[in-house]
């Protein structure tokens, strides 16, 4: 930097031996220059700030600052500091702006700002400052820096400086005001919310003076009671009610008036300007302030008030809705309760839970299950309760229960479903309960039914069916012993079937019975004569009146049993396909039997009999018949009719006869001639007679042909003779 003149020296010395200074002119005399250079050296001075200037009329009398070295004064200050010559080049800078940029004092005093660490101030409007000046005093911004990722906000304030030799340059002083800026920020955003909010929110915002005139509303007010906030401020929220609901109004809020107390929730009805009456919920608190004392002085009061009127109309669609389910659970067939987890007590019963357990509800609200129901069932209530509770999840389950002593045995499906409150706690537990007992006798008795009737089906004897039969009914009712009696021609009753103990006779006779018209019968007290013993109970059940076929069953137990009416059902529906079934047994019996007797006439008789069925194969033939063609039985049945005894010569044509005859269902002429051939190859010349045989829908099913064996004819055939059937 060039170095002042020495008559610059020389002044400054000069003014530090005169401390009373000194005026242009004695200075001017005193160092040997003339008037207007010293007065151009005085002002350099005075602008450097080395010297003071004091006037005293029209004279100017000059003194020697007393300053403080300008690098001290630029640490003392908090800003950021540079001076910067008329070339950007650094000629001070302070502690602070080093150590906010990290550069060293060395590195940047006298280099250009543009190769400095210091390069982040080289803001566009310091070099246009600079650059164009035009004797601007100076100039303020606030300019933004991104420095590591944080943002900084300085206020740069420059100003025109001349060093000591003239030459001008500027000083930068740099303000930090990222807090402020951060705080006007959030106050502005404060400030914006809360207008958002004022305007947004539901909530009409007020404010009233101590007389209850409005003093302030939200814009809200436009749409919750259609008056804008100038035509509500002044006035009193009386004014926009009926008379007597603003009576009711002050009533009401009075007081708490006359303490200055808040208000608590106060619902009213607002009287729109187009006639529409909406309910509205208003809550205050007051406004105070300290008075001299330091005592609150009342000066109104502020809140806000809401429209209320869709609420209340929810609520009481809510409480509709509730009354209509609480209908519904109160009057359908399932127990409904609710238990507390808190306690483990049961807090809600419905009338079908109330009957169900025989005691009034009031008397069971607020008890835990062992002191509602039996031990059994209380304790299989608290483990469902615990699975519930650990898992979260809803629990079904079936069990039978005997509610009471001396009650029937009930089902009962229990559904138990976890409850939670709005936080996702669970507090309750929901249990509905079904009573099932019908619905799974019912399915039980079907499944009784259906394995009976295959039993019946698949058994081929009485006593298959008899085991089968005796094995459903004990399971049934309990007993311990089953027996079927099949009654003979002398009036008498034979065991055929036996299971379980002997507790029962081997047999008995029919004046034992009693007339029941086929129904079961069941001895609960006296037990007839031909059956004591050990008995305590008997059923005595008639299945087939017939004579010689007749049966009958008899349950036993030496057990006093009780057969319930459910039980006696079942046994009736046992009993009807016990019926059917054995009646099917004693159809088969006797078509057997007339089979069979049918079959001894066949053969016993003197001619030859067979049934051709329509495939044209051998599906019976009598004793007469195999002597005749020199075969056994087992060797005819099923072999080909046609191929095995019709000569060959005519085999064609009497097949081709006889399919034709099967499919036009012509009925055989009533006598007619053919041959046949025997094991040996002797043609036999037989008088055939020949009837179709036809199922219950009329389909042809075999021919039976009766053939009487004639005088052999050797190689004469009956041109006529038609295919056997």
């Amino acid at each position: 930097m060039p170095s002042y003149p020495a008559e610059v020296t020389r002044i400054t010395d000069l003014l530090r031996k005169g401390p009373r200074g000194m005026s242009v002119g004695e200075i001017a005399d005193a160092i040997g220059i003339n008037r207007n250079t010293a007065a151009r050296y005085l002002d350099m001075l005075l602008v450097g700030g080395q010297v003071e200037m004091r006037t005293f009329g029209k004279a100017k009398v000059f003194f020697l600052s007393q300053r403080v070295p300008i690098s001290a004064m630029l640490n003392i200050s908090s800003d950021l500091v540079m001076v910067l010559d008329s070339y950007t080049r650094i000629i001070l800078a302070n502690d602070q702006i080093l150590s906010f940029c990290k550069a060293s004092r060395e590195d940047t005093i006298g280099r250009d700002l543009e190769k400095t660490s210091l390069v982040i101030f080289s803001h566009p409007k310091l070099l246009e400052y600079m650059n164009d000046r035009n004797g601007k005093l100076g100039s303020t911004e606030v300019i933004r820096l991104l420095r590591r990722g944080e943002e900084h906000f300085f206020r740069q304030k420059i100003f025109p400086t001349v060093f000591d030799d003239g030459v001008p340059g500027v000083t930068v002083i740099l303000e930090e005001i990222t807090e402020q800026i951060a705080a006007e920020e959030a106050l502005r955003q404060s400030e914006e919310m809360f207008r958002t909010l004022v305007s947004d929110i539901s909530d009409v915002i007020w404010a009233t003076d101590g007389t209850g005139a409005i003093t302030y509303i939200s814009p809200r007010s436009g749409p919750v009671c259609g008056s804008t906030p100038e035509e509500m401020i002044g006035r009193r929220f009386t004014d926009f009610m009926d008379p007597k609901e603003g009576e009711r109004f002050r009533r009401e809020i009075q007081p708490f008036i006359r303490r200055e107390a808040a208000w608590p929730l106060v619902e009213c009805n607002f009287k729109k300007p187009d006639g529409e009456v909406i309910a509205v919920e208003l809550s205050a608190t007051p406004i105070t302030v300290p008075d001299v004392e330091g005592l609150p002085l009342f000066l109104g009061y502020r809140g806000a008030f809401r429209n209320v009127t869709e609420r209340n109309r929810a609520i009481k669609q809510v409480r509709q809705w509730k009354r209509f389910l609480n209908s519904i659970v109160e009057n359908i067939p399932d127990m409904v309760t609710v238990e507390e987890l808190e306690n483990h007590t049961l807090v809600f019963f419905n009338r079908a839970s109330e009957e169900f357990i025989g005691v009034p509800r009031d008397f069971l609200v607020g008890k835990r299950p062992d002191r509602i129901f039996s031990e059994e069932y209380a304790a299989l209530w608290m483990k469902t309760s615990r699975d519930v509770e650990r898992s979260g999840e809803t629990l079904d389950l079936i069990r039978q229960i005997v509610s009471g002593e001396g009650k029937e045995e009930k089902t009962l499906r229990t559904k138990k479903i976890p409850i939670f409150s709005s936080n996702g706690k669970m507090r309750y537990i929901l249990g509905i309960i079904t009573d099932i007992t019908e619905e799974k006798r019912a399915a039980d008795r079907i499944l009784r039914e259906r394995n009976l009737a295959l039993r019946f089906e698949e058994a081929g004897t009485f006593q298959e069916a008899s085991t089968h039969c005796l094995e459903a009914m004990l399971t049934l009712t309990g007993m311990e012993t089953g027996g079927i009696y099949r009654q003979n021609g002398g009036g008498e009753l034979k065991r055929i079937a036996l299971l379980g103990e002997e507790l029962i006779p081997l047999k008995f006779h029919t004046s034992a019975l009693i007339n029941t018209e086929g129904e079961a019968y069941f001895f609960e007290k006296e037990i007839p004569e031909a059956f004591k013993g050990d008995l305590s109970s008997l059923v005595l059940i008639p299945v087939t009146p017939d004579e010689g076929r007749g049966l009958c069953i008899l349950l036993a137990s030496q057990k006093n049993l009780r057969i319930p009416a459910h039980i006696r059902e079942g046994l009736q529906s046992l009993i009807a396909l016990t019926k059917t079934g054995f009646s099917r047994l004693i159809a088969e019996e006797r078509l057997k039997e007339e089979r069979d007797l049918a079959n001894s006439y066949l053969q016993l008789a003197g001619v030859l009999i067979a049934v051709i069925g329509t495939d044209g194969r051998i599906e019976m033939i009598n004793r007469k018949g195999c002597t005749t063609l020199g075969y056994r039985e087992e060797e005819l049945i099923g072999a080909d009719w046609f191929e095995t005894v019709v000569p060959e010569e005519i085999q064609d044509g009497l097949h081709i006869r006889f399919n034709r005859l099967i499919e036009l269902g012509i009925e055989p002429s009533e006598s007619e001639t053919s041959p046949i051939i025997d094991r040996s190859g002797r043609l036999r010349q037989i008088r055939w007679h020949n009837t179709l045989i036809r199922n219950r829908e009329g389909v042809i099913t075999a021919v039976v042909s009766a053939g009487e064996e004639e005088e052999p004819q050797e190689h004469i055939y009956s041109e006529e003779a038609t295919s056997h059937q």
